[in-house]
């Protein structure tokens, strides 16, 4: 996803603080939990973006024992 002028602020700001790996460790960190404005969140269970297993899929793999 590109970046909005805030979201390069700051990650110039992380690397500078943190170095260049770290930094954008951080900042990725930052944006996955919805702390970088202008970014969007994530999609989660409560957006509709994940789903929750329901285990009731047929793969054809059987326990042990049945």
């Amino acid at each position: 996803m590109p970046m909005n002028k805030t979201g390069k602020k700051m990650m110039s700001s992380m690397k500078d603080t943190y170095g260049d790996k770290k930094g954008k460790d951080v900042f990725y960190a930052m944006e996955n939990q919805g702390k970088v404005p202008g970014m969007s969140k994530p999609m989660g269970y409560a957006n509709g973006g994940l789903t929750k297993s329901t285990g009731r899929m047929d793969t054809g793999i059987k326990k042990c024992g049945e």
